[in-house]
Parts: C-alpha cells; sequence; structure tokens
C-alpha cells in the first residue's frame, strides 16, 4: 500500500484522478469491509409471497440480510477468516458476496463518495505520519450492538435479551425483549416478535 500511494501520489496534492488509481488501497478497504462492516444487516420486506431455498414467505415478510453471513461464507470466500487485499486484485468478486452498502435500487447513495473518502484519508495519514502496530498479536478490541455475533450461526431464534438496543423497522427492541428469527442462507427472516 505505502508503495502503491508513493508511486500514484509521491509528494503531489490529492486530486480525484489520482485517487481513482489507488487500486491496492481499494482492495485493502473491500476487504475491511468485508471482514467488519459497518452494518451488519441490511432489512428488505417483500412486495409479495416469495421462495427462497424452499421456504415459501408471504408478502410484507421482513428479511434482515445477514451481511457478516454472507461476506464470510466459505461457498464464496477461499479462506475466508484471513485478510487478504490480493483476493479483489486478482479476480472479479461474484455479485452479492460482497455488499458493505447494501445493493440493488436501495444502495447506499454515499457509497463512491465514502470510498474516496477513506482512500484519501489513507493518502493523507500514510503520507505523513509512520503508523506502526504497538503489539501484533493484541487482540482487536471492539464493541457490535448489532447481530454480528450472530454472523455465522444456524440459529432459529435469537434472544436479544443481552443487547442494548436495536431498531426493527419502526420498532425498537430493547433489554428484555426477544424476536424471533429463522436463519436462511444469510438471511435473518424476522418471524414473531414480542415487543
Amino acid at each position: 500500500m505505502l508503495k502503491e500511494l508513493e508511486a500514484v501520489l509521491g509528494n503531489d496534492p490529492i486530486t480525484y484522478e489520482k485517487l481513482q488509481k489507488l487500486h491496492y488501497c481499494d482492495a485493502i478497504i473491500k476487504e475491511v469491509f468485508r471482514i467488519m462492516p459497518t452494518v451488519s444487516v441490511v432489512f428488505r420486506v417483500n412486495s409479495k409471497p416469495d421462495e427462497i431455498d424452499g421456504h415459501h414467505f408471504e408478502s410484507s415478510t421482513i428479511f434482515m440480510i445477514n451481511l457478516p453471513g454472507i461476506h464470510m461464507h466459505n461457498a464464496h470466500w477461499d479462506n475466508p477468516q484471513k485478510f487478504d487485499p490480493q483476493r479483489f486484485m486478482d479476480k472479479n468478486i461474484e455479485g452479492n458476496t460482497l455488499i458493505p452498502f447494501g445493493g440493488g435500487t436501495r444502495i447506499c447513495p454515499g457509497k463512491q463518495l465514502s470510498m474516496l473518502q477513506i482512500k484519501a484519508l489513507l493518502a493523507l495519514l500514510y503520507g505523513k505520519y509512520d503508523v506502526e502496530l504497538v503489539d501484533m498479536n493484541a487482540p482487536i478490541k471492539y464493541c457490535s450492538t448489532t447481530l454480528t455475533e450472530y454472523s455465522n450461526a444456524s440459529l432459529s431464534q435469537v434472544d436479544l435479551r443481552n443487547m442494548v438496543k436495536i431498531h426493527l423497522i419502526g420498532y425498537e427492541l430493547v433489554r428484555g425483549n426477544k424476536i424471533s428469527l429463522n436463519f436462511i442462507n444469510g438471511l435473518f427472516v424476522a418471524a414473531d416478535a414480542e415487543i
């Protein structure tokens, strides 16, 4: 990444055209989004009855698309637990296997701006400072208040009692409430809820 930043930017000002040439930086950002998405769940509601993997759903069913479950699935990624930006340099990624900004007509309108800002931040940060890890073996500490920790589970019900707060299509679920979710191919489907 440092070599790419030096080759593309050098000591010149950052421009839109130069940011577009930072392909390895782009791969690093995508790999970070794959492993640690900023949003763990994307919601969709079907307008007509649907069938997914042999399961039938009435219209107005709430689908919770589990992004970490898709981003870390062995069927889509070789060695998904490994941080490997090179996977985005070597081949085209199959559609809907990396969707940190959602997808389709409801994709995040700020996707392109976000990617440009992150690349500019990397260029500014690594252009000005020598960044190094204090302890390579220290675990990464983070806190999640969404369904990230259920990303690889095959479960029929999630108990939200230990979660502080989650917003579900206009309903606010707080500690002590339960929602029944079915997990089907990376989707959490809301079956019923105690509000």
